[in-house]
């Protein structure tokens, strides 16, 4: 099933760079924008389809859509439904929303190009001194997965396929709100569903 939307529903201004070509991306491919057209690994419509990574987050609110994301798996989000919300930011574990600009092109010459030149992640930047840039399809894990950790300082950082990180993050917090009372959470199971995707299980004590 894909997420259709009407691509003149979106704001002028962010219609016109999409329209250009496969997007964009910053700091080594740490933080990326996505197009209309090409691959680079997805075009708009591409990531934002159900199939893609969206049913692993039955939470998010249909009108939402992505129009690029960082490493970690935070979305940058128009909302169709109430147009002036501007440009937000959806942090990739639990979703929580922040915003962060009234319009595409504010956000370009505003948090954008302070992305390109000066990332405000400390973790971000560790990350590219240890594994350099990253390709269009990856993006950073945390290990263990943060919401089963005490604190960040706990986890490691791996490559993970950008697609499969938050088909990941999106089936942990899923379970993690539905957990029976005083359930103990031990570890994570991988398993393909009945569709052939790669998924992940909580394992509980």
């Amino acid at each position: 099933m894909t997420h259709k939307f009407d691509l003149a529903l979106l704001p002028k201004d962010y219609r016109a760079f999409c329209q250009k070509g496969t997007g964009i991306s910053a700091f080594h491919g740490y933080y990326r924008l996505l197009g209309c057209s090409g691959h680079s690994p997805y075009t708009l419509e591409e990531w934002n389809d159900v199939s893609t990574w969206r049913f692993a987050w039955p939470q998010l609110k249909k009108s939402y859509v992505s129009i690029g994301f960082s490493a970690w798996g935070d979305q940058y989000m128009f909302d169709l439904e109430n147009p002036l919300k501007g440009i937000f930011f959806l942090e990739a574990y639990e979703m929580a929303s922040e915003p962060l600009a009234e319009t595409f092109t504010e956000f370009l010459n505003g948090e954008w190009a302070r992305l390109s030149e000066n990332p405000y992640d400390e973790r971000m930047i560790s990350s590219f001194e240890r594994f350099g840039s990253l390709r269009h399809d990856e993006g950073l894990a945390l290990v263990p997965p943060l919401l089963l950790a005490s604190s960040e300082s706990q986890c490691d950082v791996m490559r993970m396929d950008m697609r499969a990180l938050l088909i990941a993050n999106g089936d942990i917090f899923t379970q993690m709100r539905s957990l029976p009372p005083h359930s103990q959470v031990t570890g994570v199971q991988p398993y393909t569903d009945e569709k052939g995707r790669a998924r992940v299980r909580l394992k509980l004590e």
